[in-house]
């Protein structure tokens, strides 16, 4: 199907070690796919395969576009990225920044402008455009990089083609307060209804609980779990991808599961008056 990421035996090695084991999947269109696991588990690896920059043995298809083969200027137009970390040697602006995500320029300079104020004031920067990209917070500047990605990829579906467009973002909140964490997943939830895909790397399983629609589960560069809220979200299998334990409860109004790590010391510690 054109509207599926699909990953076939799909195996990195890097320095003579197989880091990402033969993960076979598909990623739907429309929805917000999360990708958690434990530090070192190669969620961040089996990314950078799946946007060109590692390679990689198996077969990945975006669409009919085998990726393999894909040539930069066809993968720019139909994905985005937002890498972990980004470093510029250069003293640019703000608006220098998110304009290096117009790799194909569309419409006039000046609606392309235009574009660029709208990105930056959806993740929160409005105003920001002649501030020096160096003399911004952390989140600020990831938050500048994910304006970038937006203008490059801006409308979730190429109509013409009938082709979905794609954000891939590697910890997109791992910076920001718990405002701008809210602020960025809500747009990356109105990407997926507007019917592009979302792929996100995420520590934090609460906010995964809110907002993904599949989650891939890896350990050891393997898929230990891939499926729905409900089959992925379990005590056990949570448990054993962290190698600690947790409890996946549910708030009784709206069923959203949260969960809980159990610290080791917890009776040792237990608050006074059952607080």
């Amino acid at each position: 199907m054109t509207k599926q990421l699909t990953f076939e035996n799909l195996t990195v090695r890097l320095g003579g070690r197989e880091i990402v084991h033969q993960i076979s999947a598909a990623f739907a269109a429309g929805q917000v796919t999360a990708v958690v696991g434990a530090n070192g588990a190669g969620k961040s690896t089996f990314l950078k395969a799946v946007t060109g920059e590692l390679a990689f043995s198996g077969a990945a298809h975006l669409g009919t576009i085998d990726l393999a083969q894909a040539d930069p200027a066809t993968l720019a137009f139909l994905r985005g990225v937002l890498p972990q970390q980004t470093s510029l040697a250069f003293p640019l602006t703000v608006d220098e920044v998110v304009r290096l995500g117009q790799v194909v320029p569309e419409g006039s300079r000046w609606a392309q402008e235009a574009r660029r104020r709208t990105a930056l004031g959806r993740v929160g920067l409005a105003g920001f455009e002649t501030r020096g990209y160096h003399d911004l917070s952390g989140g600020e500047q990831q938050r500048v990089q994910l304006a970038r990605v937006l203008v490059q990829v801006w409308n979730p579906v190429d109509t013409a083609a009938g082709q979905p467009r794609w954000l891939f973002l590697d910890e997109p909140v791992s910076s920001l307060d718990v405002r701008h964490q809210i602020q960025i997943m809500e747009i990356a939830r109105a990407y997926a209804n507007a019917g592009g895909g979302v792929v996100a790397i995420m520590h934090d399983l609460n906010l995964t609980a809110h907002y993904a629609d599949k989650i891939m589960v890896l350990k050891h560069g393997r898929m230990t779990a891939f499926g729905d809220m409900a089959d992925v979200f379990q005590t056990t299998v949570l448990s054993e991808a962290y190698d600690h334990p947790v409890r996946v409860n549910a708030v009784p109004q709206d069923g959203i599961p949260f969960v809980l790590p159990i610290a080791q010391t917890l009776s040792a510690h237990s608050a006074p008056n059952g607080r």
